[in-house]
């Protein structure tokens, strides 16, 4: 009796592992066929015919690579016998394929022409496509800003829990000292931890209390609380350690301060947000510091993996948020005009005056022209679009193609000319390290190291003549950025269904002048140049404000530019000593 339950839990053990091996084989198709072909939902019959034409060509791809790449690995396992089957395999794969692609093809183009009525009919009612979910819908900015904000706070919320700061008002943490310092709980979201430390900074600041012995002290703490609670493993470890008396935490650098001094101007960070180059290399920074306390044991590699995918969220989100934000000022911007309060006449000159002095700012001119560059695209191709029967949009959609193709050329030029500059800095920096080592094995009576050293580093006229490729990089970088982020603004403002359609013409022929003024005064400003003592002085006093910054001290982008400014004065005045003497 008890061999016959056991047989049958063996049959019933071996019928579950068949059923599961099905399934896993099942899934497994799926999830190959997904990848080959798309079977999602076509917004039109244009889309249609795009998909349908992608997974044409993906069969006969595929078929192509199972008819090479089958008889190679039948062969390797099992010789000559395996290269036959897998020949078979191969010419059977080479046939069904393609002829998968073109019935899936087919199925795409005739879902795209029944969607086209149903397109048409949501174009004219100002809905907008859903590329996630795969349907039209009425699009609301103000309604998208708030649930990202929302969202936003709450991946900063677990972020928070996950490094230690527990999910609720009586999570015990081994010191309370930091939070009391910045009036703050143990559950406080980054950003309530900053606006806290600036809060408190700005009261005790030794500056600003002369005759207060102990206002430096405190200013100093508020530095240390708030470079450990601001810090995602930092926080962690003193959560659950306390405070370390052998030692203090290290500076957090914030490469987005350094990027805003070297890049930026806060007038027209309405119009640009917060540069990807600044918020990229932001990031970079805190991922291989967090990488790093993983390795040392520091954080649990499982907390380290959680919060890199909530930062990568996060990092999403804010660039949806820095649209929204865009497009937000974009429409306050028009306000005046659009409403009838002041005529074109006077709309034009405010955008004049303002981009003017835009243009008097650190690569102002730059600024205002590809601004304005880009909205002009953006705003001549909705607008025709709009217009029936007329070629209007579609010229306006080449033109934007040829621009970003011009973009991306300049991108890639601009990538390899700081690649040859780069790698000849450093083979020559690698040749007289090894020269330098070879000159160590002998005695090194004559001089003869130093004499190597001299010969063979590159000396500073070369790193001089760098400088202006690698920021050629960094600029191409952020036109890139520039007009990739203003065209989704753009989409987001004309999509709103606040309004109607005709309201939303309305409103981007309102931003077309934007784009036209801000185009002009770039093109015509007589901003000067940047040259080579301009850039290193302003990557100079980027990293003195970074640094000051990390220690927490107070600096304004006005005082950056102040320290700019006289150290240009500085640099003149010793020139023309030098030239009188």
């Amino acid at each position: 009796m008890s061999s016959d339950l056991s047989k049958n839990d063996t049959t019933t053990s071996d019928a579950l592992t068949e059923s599961e091996r099905a399934a896993e084989l099942d899934q497994q198709g799926k999830e190959t066929f997904d990848m080959l072909f798309s079977t999602r939902k076509p917004k039109n019959a244009t889309a249609g015919l795009s998909s349908g034409l992608k997974s044409i060509g993906k069969g006969f791809a595929a078929g192509t690579a199972a008819l090479i790449a089958a008889p190679v690995a039948g062969a390797k396992e099992g010789g000559a016998g395996g290269f036959v089957k897998g020949l078979g395999v191969g010419i059977v794969s080479a046939v069904a394929l393609p002829a998968v692609g073109i019935g899936v093809g087919a199925y795409q183009l005739g879902r795209g022409m029944a969607n086209a009525g149903e397109a048409k009919k949501a174009a004219k009612e100002g809905k907008t496509w859903d590329e996630t979910k795969r349907e039209w819908i009425f699009y609301l900015l103000d309604k998208e800003m708030a649930e990202v904000s929302e969202e936003i706070d709450k991946l900063e919320r677990e972020s928070g829990q996950f490094s230690g700061a527990g999910g609720s008002s009586s999570k015990k943490v081994k010191d309370m000292q930091y939070y009391e310092l910045l009036g703050v709980s143990a559950t406080a979201t980054p950003g309530e931890i900053k606006k806290a430390y600036y809060k408190e900074a700005r009261k005790c600041h030794p500056d600003k209390n002369p005759d207060n012995p102990d206002a430096a002290a405190k200013f100093q703490e508020l530095g240390k609380a708030y470079q450990t609670l601001s810090d995602a493993q930092l926080r962690a470890a003193y959560d659950r350690d306390g405070i370390s008396e052998d030692s203090q935490p290290d500076l957090q650098i914030d490469a987005k301060v350094f990027f805003n001094v070297m890049f930026g101007s806060s007038l027209v960070h309405p119009y640009i947000g917060e540069l990807w180059i600044s918020s990229a290399a932001d990031s970079a920074i805190k991922t291989s510091s967090m990488h790093q306390a993983s390795e040392d044991g520091g954080v649990d590699a499982n907390l380290s993996k959680i919060l890199d995918e909530s930062n990568s969220k996060l990092a999403t989100l804010k660039q949806t948020q820095r649209c929204c934000e865009i497009a937000i000022h974009l429409k306050s911007r028009i306000s005046e005009f659009y409403n009838s309060e002041i005529g074109e006449a006077r709309f034009r000159q405010s955008l004049r005056e303002e981009a003017e002095t835009i243009t008097k700012g650190a690569y102002g001119a730059v600024y205002v022209t590809t601004i304005g560059s880009s909205l002009k695209l953006e705003c001549e191709e909705y607008i025709g679009l709009q217009k029936a029967l007329s070629l209007d949009g579609v010229s306006a959609s080449m033109k934007k193609k040829a621009n970003s193709f011009s973009n991306d050329m300049n991108l890639v030029s601009s990538a390899y000319k700081s690649y040859q500059h780069a790698n000849k800095l450093n083979q020559k920096m690698a040749k007289a390290a090894a020269e330098e080592a070879e000159g160590e094995e002998g005695d090194g009576k004559d001089g003869s190291k130093e004499k190597v050293k001299k010969q063979t580093m590159p000396d500073m006229s070369e790193f001089d003549e760098s400088i202006p490729v690698f920021l050629e990089l960094a600029w191409a970088i952020n036109v890139k950025d520039i007009f990739k982020t203003i065209k989704t603004a753009c989409k987001k403002l004309f999509d709103d269904s606040s309004v109607d359609v005709s309201e939303r013409v309305r409103r981007a022929k309102a931003v077309l002048i934007i784009g036209q003024v801000f185009f002009e005064v770039g093109k015509t400003s007589n901003s000067a140049e940047q040259n080579v003592e301009d850039i290193k002085t302003r990557a100079e006093i980027a990293v003195m404000t970074t640094m000051a910054k990390a220690q927490g001290q107070e600096i304004h982008e006005s005082d950056a530019e102040e320290l700019v400014r006289q150290h240009k004065q500085m640099q003149e005045a010793q020139k023309q000593q030098q030239e009188a003497s």
